[in-house]
């Protein structure tokens, strides 16, 4: 009887570290199964057209994925995603900016863009030329619409409103500079010089009824020419 209770406990001693065995491997077996089926829920629920594209300050700055509903940049510019103008961010369907070209993603802190003035090549005539004051000028902006107006000078201020009717001054900017500016009402807009004399430039940013190359950019160059994209 003594042996046969020694065989008993030695039988079930075997069972036990059978089971742990199998206990501790289910993890191991399950885990897989479980990463497999992460991505494609995530896939599944993917916006192509997040609602962070409609909001500021990407409503003004940031065009949206093909295939989405225009936003106010988009809908002012009016050109296809394969020209994008300096100042302005390419979105990408997954709600983020395309950090090749911004830099910035929603959740961070917006900060202006650095633009570059376009190729000697396919720049057009300049449309005045003003004398800079030690490598400086001053720029009046004239909102002569009845819309609201967001204006920036790239890598100086943050954007700015002008209401219709009102008019600002930009003082000291340091050349070569790139102003642009946006209606708020998604409408056209167009730049032209009403005054300039020694380290002075005076913009009106008037009402433009026929689309044409104009994107609400404005350039100086060092030696004051002054140039409209």
């Amino acid at each position: 009887m003594p042996q046969r209770k020694l065989d008993n406990k030695a039988y079930l001693g075997l069972i036990g570290a059978a089971c742990s065995s199998l206990v501790l491997g289910l993890p191991a077996v399950i885990q897989p199964a479980a990463a497999q089926t992460e991505t494609p829920q995530a896939e599944a629920f993917r916006n192509p057209c997040p609602q962070i594209y409609y909001e500021e300050p990407f409503n003004t700055n940031t065009l949206v994925p093909a295939g989405c509903a225009p936003n106010s940049i988009s809908s002012q510019l009016g050109f296809d995603q394969t020209t994008v103008p300096t100042g302005v961010i390419l979105g990408n369907p997954d709600g983020t900016p395309n950090t090749a070209i911004g830099g910035i993603t929603p959740a961070e802190s917006y900060s202006p863009l650095q633009a570059q003035p376009p190729l000697p090549s396919v720049q057009g005539a300049s449309i005045a030329t003003v004398s800079p004051i030690a490598g400086a000028v001053n720029v009046r902006l004239v909102n002569t619409t009845n819309a609201a107006i967001t204006y920036e000078v790239i890598g100086d201020t943050q954007p700015r409103m002008l209401m219709g009717g009102e008019e600002t001054m930009l003082t000291n900017l340091s050349l070569p500079t790139t102003i642009t500016a946006v209606r708020q009402d998604g409408g056209l807009l167009d730049l032209s010089p009403s005054s300039f004399e020694q380290g002075m430039l005076e913009i009106s940013l008037g009402e433009n009824t026929s689309f044409d190359e104009t994107q609400g950019v404005l350039q100086i160059q060092g030696d004051g020419q002054v140039f409209v994209n």
